[in-house]
């Protein structure tokens, strides 16, 4: 015993020994945080100069220009050009001035600067130079309806987003975002403030807020299945070299006005919003920033909105970029929530807009800026755009507000913990932002070379061809059956064309996107005797709407066509000559011209016997039933530029065909897009049995198939009423019936890339019929499945034809692998492998257990008192109720999880049933706890008598 002891004691020492000889192991140390190293060396004054994006005037960005002045003295993090304040000279750039300009302005962030007010304590705040922070240089999606880069010589004219949305293609969304990423880049542009994410739920014809173009369509899913494409097509032509910033958050699809004049308000509930508006913003939140279809941050809009708001909305009432209370309902809703915690970033639209002054002052008198930049960034903005930020448009006053607003930002991150805390986090995402463009804060990775830009810039022609060519949209008549006979040989044709110019501002020279002679020269081009040889040039001629509207001015005003003026007279005797009209549109409302269509179509259609036509450059939707009416044809191109001309043309001289289909609602025609991408009702949907790879089941495993197993059901691709795939989530319905019982049920499943999928189990022997409907298509093949012992027999059975429509025979598929056209890609492909089974939703689950067990709680615990049970008593038995309720509900959902997955599928759609899991597994805890609790209850009372029975006596 002493030496097992002495051996114990022995090892005790040499262990002892030892652990004193070895060093302690160290805890794994994490990689220091570069935004964090970076922010430590920064002054108050650079932090919350990187919250703000300020513009300038004219292209002057030399060394005593105001702009490299507030870059280099207050360390501003970013600046936005815009062409209505000349940043592209007077109506357009040579593409080396731009790139030594945004090139000059990075080197004013560049350069070594020293913070420029000493610390309070007055340390030496100019000892240790502000570290580099690459400067933010950002340009809008579009102003005025141009794209930035069309102001740009050499770079490439690009479609609109409505004329993508038209393609409804987003492969030809993110090819058009792949050369504006490359050529924005190759600039020196590391920030686009787009593209519009704005779902155009209703029309404004004429409107000055309609969104007209700028947007892809009045779809929500399509909207953002476009948008997401374009952003992936900047990201990947850039090289990662741009930030995205999609506009404007929460939606300004279904505003009634702009938010330059006044702030919009829009009446609609929250879950209106967040199925119509905000999902667009909830596709490019799907993934993580840095993620290539994933925005980098969004563009805050000035607008009210009553779902986040509240229903007592007034004019006092603050847009929801200044409301910190709406904001956070924004980006707090479980589909924006993650992509915020992980980094993305908000930017509020222009605070110098004087909707925004308005809204603090209605009379626009006075304007604290202090005060609204503050309020911005309180409400939970990262970074905000200054632009004419005083109240006149005096540039004087814009630089010495956006000064002193930093200086009290300064002073007030000093001053105030919480505000400090506030800029921190917003500055660690912004810094966090600039470090994916740039690893390294090198003023080599910054800069661009002149000398590449005619290699980078161009190249668009292509995919602006393809992407007018798919556009080009019939948007009446209604079929192509119905079309006229083109324009023949030796037929007149007169062409009006709207030439709208856009005035980029004062003193700036006005652009034209479509001028009177465009049409006819793509008629010369492809029809003229350089091309087929149909129209002879002294038969074609062009006007513009402005000498239109002479004519109808003049010839009103007279009885007979005499004594008119040159230009009335030679349209006078052009219509008077004329086979074919032509008007080519852009648009509704953009000037006063834009009247003489409609006032030509109500006063003179009638009198001409011509066939009149439409090439809309414009939006689709400006015409009403009876000017539309009277057209013998109308095509839509949604954009201009020659591709466009030229693809209208074709389509008018039926040379190519119109594939193309309006994305936005014409109400002229009941065209309706909720209604025209709902299921087709003509389409018969194809159903199959897969295994877990997509493919059909051979013989060998049909055979070994028996009762009690489970199998994969899918349709095949659903169309909607243009013949292109149905969004994403649409509920489609597989109806199983048993005939010989008379037994059915239902299995709901959504879509996914247009093809739907569940599971069913085979509980029991004999022949199983099962159809899918997708209202308003109710038509599919029938599965006649015979369930034996022995294995499984599947038969296909064709839709029976309805009596009114001549039979035709419908093919069975075949067994081998499905292959479907995808109406989405234009490709032959394989369908998603494997399927998508549908499971029931998570939210929905819990939500119902928790309603459960809520209500057992309450039932607990007012039974329990009911039954003569202490408050303590009952709250107890009421808390063991709710135990063992989430305790049945948390058993059952690990059966039908791992154990049972036929009770799992058959949840889709009945989530509800998880409360009364709670309910009866909560009430079975009750009743057992009452009944253990009997005898104490019989025992209170026994001693309640007695206690009585003692105070009588001692009464008595």
């Amino acid at each position: 015993m002493k030496a097992r002891r002495r051996r114990y004691g022995i090892g005790c020492l040499l262990l002892l020994l030892f652990m004193s000889v070895v060093p302690p192991l160290r805890a794994q140390e994490s990689p220091p945080d570069p935004v964090l190293e970076l922010m430590a060396q920064m002054s108050p004054e650079a932090k919350v100069g990187q919250l703000v994006l300020v513009t300038y005037p004219g292209d002057d960005v030399g060394s005593d220009a105001e702009i490299v002045n507030l870059i280099r003295d207050y360390g501003v993090g970013g600046v936005v050009l815009r062409a209505r304040n000349g940043n592209f000279g007077a109506g357009g750039i040579a593409a080396g001035q731009l790139i030594s300009m945004t090139n000059q302005l990075q080197m004013a962030a560049w350069e070594p600067r020293l913070p420029s007010p000493p610390f309070p304590d007055g340390s030496d705040a100019a000892s240790v130079p502000a570290p580099y922070i690459p400067l933010a240089i950002g340009v809008q999606a579009y102003e005025s309806g141009l794209v930035p880069s069309s102001l740009v010589s050499g770079a490439s004219d690009l479609p609109t987003p409505m004329a993508i949305g038209a393609t409804w293609d987003p492969a030809l969304s993110e090819s058009v975002g792949e050369v504006l990423g490359r050529e924005l880049a190759a600039l020196g542009f590391n920030l686009f403030l787009g593209p519009n994410l704005d779902v155009l739920y209703t029309p404004r014809p004429g409107n000055p807020a309609d969104l007209g173009t700028r947007v892809f369509g009045g779809d929500p899913f399509w909207v953002g299945q476009h948008g997401t494409a374009y952003i992936r097509g900047l990201h990947q032509g850039s090289a990662g070299q741009l930030l995205v910033a999609p506009r404007h958050l929460p939606g300004l699809g279904s505003a009634d006005r702009l938010p330059e004049e006044e702030i919009p308000t829009v009446q609609k509930p929250l879950e209106q919003l967040k199925q119509i508006e905000l999902v667009p913003f909830f596709a490019a939140a799907n993934e993580f920033p840095g993620a290539d279809s994933a925005a980098d941050a969004f563009l805050v809009t000035h607008i009210r909105y009553r779902g986040f708001q509240g229903n007592n909305i007034r004019r006092q009432t603050r847009p929801i970029s200044l409301d910190a209370t709406a904001l956070k309902l924004v980006v707090g809703l479980p589909e924006v929530a993650p992509w915020r915690a992980e980094g993305g970033v908000l930017i509020a639209d222009d605070l110098g807009l004087p909707s925004v002054h308005r809204s603090y002052d209605p009379s626009g008198v006075s304007f604290n800026p202090r005060r609204v930049i503050q309020d911005a960034l309180s409400a939970g903005n990262d970074l905000l755009i200054l632009d004419r930020f005083g109240s006149t448009d005096d540039w004087d006053v814009h630089f010495r507000n956006v000064q002193d607003s930093l200086r009290f930002l300064a002073n007030l991150y000093r001053d105030q913990p919480t505000f400090q805390a506030g800029v921190d986090n917003a500055v660690y995402r912004i810094l966090n932002m600039k470090l994916r463009l740039y690893p390294q804060f090198e003023i080599d990775d910054v800069l661009r070379d002149a000398t590449l830009a005619d290699e980078l810039l161009g190249g668009g022609e292509l995919v602006n061809s393809d992407v007018a060519l798919n556009a080009l949209s019939l948007i009446f008549p209604l079929s192509e059956d119905l079309l006229p006979a083109p324009p023949q040989e030796g037929e007149s044709i007169v062409v009006f064309t709207q030439e709208s110019a856009i005035v980029l501002g004062e003193g700036l020279r006005s652009t034209l996107p479509l001028d009177a002679e465009a049409v006819p020269r793509a008629v010369l081009r492809f029809y003229g005797p350089q091309g087929t040889g149909v129209v002879r040039p002294n038969l074609v001629q062009g006007f513009s709407f402005d000498d239109l509207l002479i004519y109808l001015d003049e010839i009103s005003a007279l009885e007979e066509p005499v004594d008119l003026s040159p230009v009335a007279t030679a349209v006078y005797r052009a219509l008077r000559d004329a086979d074919w009209i032509i008007f080519a549109t852009r648009g509704a409302g953009l000037d006063d011209s834009a009247a003489a269509l409609k006032r030509f179509l109500a006063g003179q259609a009638d009198l001409l016997s011509a066939s009149i036509g439409i090439l809309a450059f414009g939006p689709p939707y400006d015409l009403d039933q009876t000017e539309t009416s009277k057209l013998s044809v109308y095509y839509a191109l949604y954009s201009t530029g020659n591709t466009f001309v030229e693809a209208g043309v074709r389509g008018l001289f039926q040379g190519v065909g119109a594939p193309g289909d309006s994305p936005v609602d014409i109400p002229a025609l009941n065209y309706n897009i909720a209604r025209q991408t709902m299921p087709d009702p003509e389409q018969t949907i194809s159903l199959s049995v897969v295994d877990e790879y997509g493919d059909e089941l051979t013989p060998a495993a049909r055979a070994s198939i028996h009762v009690g197993d489970m199998i994969r059901l899918r349709t095949g691709v659903i169309v909607d009423g243009n013949g292109r795939v149905v969004p994403d989530g649409t509920p489609v319905q597989f109806v199983l019936h048993y005939p010989v019982d008379g037994g059915r049920s239902t299995v709901v499943a959504e879509t996914s890339a247009g093809v739907a999928a569940t599971a069913v189990s085979l509980d029991r022997v004999g022949q199983l019929d099962i159809t899918a409907q997708s209202e308003p298509a109710v038509s599919s093949v029938r599965l006649e499945l015979t369930i034996r012992d022995d294995g499984l027999t599947i038969t296909e059975i064709a839709p029976t034809a309805t009596p009114t429509l001549e039979p035709t025979a419908t093919p069975l598929p075949s067994p081998t692998p499905t292959v479907t056209p995808n109406p989405l890609l234009g490709t032959t492909e394989r369908l998603p492998d494997p399927p998508y089974l549908p499971t029931p939703r998570r939210s929905r689950l819990v939500g119902w257990g928790i309603v459960g067990a809520v209500t057992v709680f309450g039932v607990a615990f007012f039974w329990a008192r009911e039954r003569s049970r202490t408050p303590e008593l009952a709250a107890t038995i009421a808390l063991a109720s709710v135990v063992g309720s989430l305790s049945g509900y948390i058993l059952v959902m690990a059966a039908a999880r791992w154990w049972l997955p036929v009770v799992r599928y058959g949840l889709v759609g009945r989530e509800y049933l998880t409360a009364l899991v709670t309910l009866g597994v909560g009430i079975a805890v009750l009743l057992l706890a009452l009944w253990l609790t009997r005898d104490a209850v019989q025992r209170r009372n026994i001693e309640t008598r007695a206690r009585v029975k003692g105070y009588r006596r001692g009464i008595l």
